[in-house]
């Protein structure tokens, strides 16, 4: 049985073997899961939001970590620091639902889908490949994720469980 991980809302985790990763809840935010399969490095951010409003302040305060264009490099950075390789790092997305169509979109954009298009922007500019993605939806959903093999489980109510 390996050790759990709880990542919540603006937050990162890193789980090496015996180690999973879990996220629970996940509505109109995205998990951006990483793995190094060499390594067997897992990371999971789970940002709220696709970018922060106006102007960022110097340094990495704790609430960046709310924000795909910020906690993403960040999980990039840490996981390369606890001996990840970047150039082997693939993404898997999941989350990004249509929970508050009426509230929290821009220009019209729901933003589950907005944090979705964040996601592989971000992930484009840093060079790594998203090789599944379970997102949108109106559902919410959650995800376990195990460092021994890179297996990510996503689980929901009224779907079947997916293996990502």
């Amino acid at each position: 049985m390996s050790d759990r991980i709880l990542v919540k809302a603006s937050e990162l985790g890193i789980a090496e073997p015996g180690q999973a990763l879990a996220a629970v809840g996940l509505g109109s935010c995205v998990v951006v899961a990483l793995y190094d399969p060499d390594a067997r490095i897992a990371g999971l951010a789970h940002p709220l939001l696709p970018e922060p409003p106006g102007r960022q302040g110097p340094g990495k305060p704790a609430r960046m970590l709310r924000y795909v264009s910020t906690a993403v490099p960040e999980l990039i950075e840490r996981m390369t620091d606890a001996g990840a390789d970047p150039d082997r790092l693939y993404a898997r997305l999941v989350g990004g639902a249509r929970m508050f169509v009426t509230l929290l979109s821009g220009n019209g954009t729901p933003l589950g889908e907005r944090n979705a298009e964040a996601s592989r922007s971000v992930l484009a500019s840093a060079g790594v490949p998203i090789r599944a993605e379970a997102v949108g939806g109106d559902r919410g959903r959650s995800v376990h994720f195990r460092a021994d093999d890179g297996e990510l489980r996503v689980t929901g109510i009224g779907f079947p469980d997916v293996v990502l």
